[in-house]
């Protein structure tokens, strides 16, 4: 290679020179750009090259602390790496120091000291994963700093992250919660439970009053032990009506009992990741479909859906707020993503309507206007449907009865497991059936649209005229897996019988406890 060739010069160091680090200063540089170089050695021997171009920003980096850790559910912590959106052509590692009060390896994961900024990508982050310790230590603290490197560093150079311990035993207010709905013998894994709160006068009585750290900041669940904290999301808190709270239950059994603390003044609501791990890995998408602006998903993948044309607030769904669709133009729009590849997977959705479709409307998946596209969704004409094409077209289907569009809540669940069998659920019962096994081995990898509320049209990307839903949605998932025929038994009951599901037993109210002395 030519040295005359590379636009921003070259510079050399005369031999001979001491062992070390070789350093040159550049002037000159524009602010915020990506900077290439490559070192050249030469000898009587000859030339040699660096095996690869290098790489300098003269641009900031900086730390982001997203959320704290917590030893007793073994939550992580997280701290992002930022480079801004104009210098990410190229991979970027960037070297950090650790420190802090926690001991690597002991209490929580070594961290390598180096992390890669993805090409294309304006982040990378860095997770501070606590390990399993016993007696269980007090808070202790995780501190990086960033080191120099082919970056500029920014004035956020430091991250804190708290690795915290909560003693639940001294909250005030303690409830246990039974499940005695659940009669089955299967014992439902990572199970989202729904537990309703609302003032009452019995017992103890609860009350919204009796929370010291308002709204819900020192709400918290734990196991049977009193002590093993519970992945919890609030969904809806009214201090006037009903509150919709979902735990992560690790083992649902006949006879599973948990406990609601509450009443310790100075509490935080737990990090974002604490309600995020209700839905375990198996949860590719979940939307409450209780805000017309903004359809989130509640899960880690961030699937969040945007609303179009006519959706409104409807107050009265299965789990506080759902979302009415207006028959002509509504509906939901959850991107290219979600894609089946080769899994199985689970659609579910709660509807309400007081009307039967004179055309297939599709409520929740992915469609395609075509004979040939594939599709995988659940749709309602006169029929009930549970459709999935890939090789070949399988369905599950079931009737649509007077009693199904009686403006009143009922859950549709398709299951589709490629190994076995694609059934079709109508309010926790098992309608049809139908064998899909021969489209085991076929990739859905089409990136079509995933709509609620509207069947897509020939692209699969935008919505096919007078195929909208009318009428009210709430609760959507899928996950992607093929749940068991007792899952969908369980959260149509949790849900739709919820007192009789659940049982909340009588409060136990722990006051502080010492001694006073008095002096005059």
């Amino acid at each position: 290679q030519d040295t005359s060739l590379w636009l921003g010069g070259s510079h050399t160091w005369q031999a001979p020179q001491q062992e070390g680090d070789f350093t040159h200063k550049i002037s000159g540089l524009s602010e915020d750009s990506v900077y290439y170089y490559r070192f050249m050695a030469e000898n009587d021997a000859g030339r040699s090259w660096a095996f690869q171009t290098s790489v300098f920003l003269t641009s900031e980096i900086e730390f982001e602390e997203v959320s704290d850790a917590q030893f007793s559910a073994l939550i992580p912590g997280e701290v992002r790496i930022h480079r801004k959106d104009t210098v990410t052509a190229n991979p970027l590692k960037v070297y950090y120091s650790i420190g802090g009060t926690a001991i690597p390896g002991l209490e929580y994961s070594e961290l390598p000291g180096v992390v890669t900024i993805p090409a294309g990508e304006t982040y990378a982050t860095i997770s501070i994963q606590p390990l399993p310790v016993y007696p269980m230590p007090q808070t202790k603290t995780v501190e990086l700093e960033l080191l120099s490197g082919p970056y500029i560093i920014g004035n956020q150079s430091i991250a804190k992250i708290e690795i915290f311990v909560e003693n639940t035993t001294s909250w005030r207010k303690c409830m246990p919660i039974t499940f005695p709905g659940y009669t089955n013998n299967a014992t439902l894994t990572n199970f989202p439970a729904l537990i309703v709160l609302e003032e009452t006068d019995t017992g103890l009585g609860f009350y919204y009053s009796d929370f010291l750290s308002p709204p819900y900041g020192d709400l918290r669940f734990v196991a049977y032990d009193r002590m093993t904290p519970l992945n919890f999301e609030v969904e809806t808190w009214d201090t006037g009506d009903k509150s919709y709270v979902w735990v992560r239950i690790p083992e649902l059994t006949q006879d599973t009992k948990i406990y609601a603390l509450w009443g310790m003044a100075g509490a935080n609501t737990p990090p974002p990741n604490v309600s995020e791990k209700v839905w375990h890995d198996g949860f590719a998408g979940v939307w409450h479909l209780n805000d017309s602006d903004n359809v989130y998903d509640s899960t880690v993948n961030k699937n969040h859906g945007t609303p179009k044309g006519g959706v409104n607030i409807d107050v009265n769904g299965i789990t506080g707020s759902a979302l009415a669709f207006n028959g002509s133009n509504g509906y939901i729009d959850c991107g290219s993503g979600l894609m089946m590849h080769y899994n199985s997977i689970t659609l579910s959705v709660w509807f309400k309507t007081d009307e039967l479709p004179t055309s297939e409307k599709v409520i929740i998946g992915k469609s395609v206007n075509s004979n040939t596209g594939q599709r995988y969704f659940i749709s309602m004409s006169d029929l009930f449907r549970a459709r999935f094409r890939g090789s070949s077209l399988v369905t599950a289907s079931t009737a649509c009865l007077p009693s199904h569009y009686d403006n009143t809540w009922h859950q549709l669940t398709a299951v589709f497991n490629r190994k076995d069998d694609l059934k079709l659920f109508l309010d926790g019962e098992l309608m049809q059936s139908a064998s899909m096994a021969s489209q085991v081995g076929y990739d859905m990898d089409r990136a079509y649209k995933f709509f609620i509320g509207v069947h897509a049209n020939s692209s699969g990307n935008a919505p096919l005229a007078s195929s909208y839903f009318l009428g009210s949605l709430d609760e959507a998932r899928m996950m992607m897996e093929a749940v068991p025929d007792d899952w969908v038994w369980a959260t149509y009951q949790n849900m739709a019988e919820n007192n009789s599901f659940n049982s909340h037993g009588e409060i136990v109210s722990h006051l502080p406890v010492g001694t006073v002395y008095v002096f005059w």
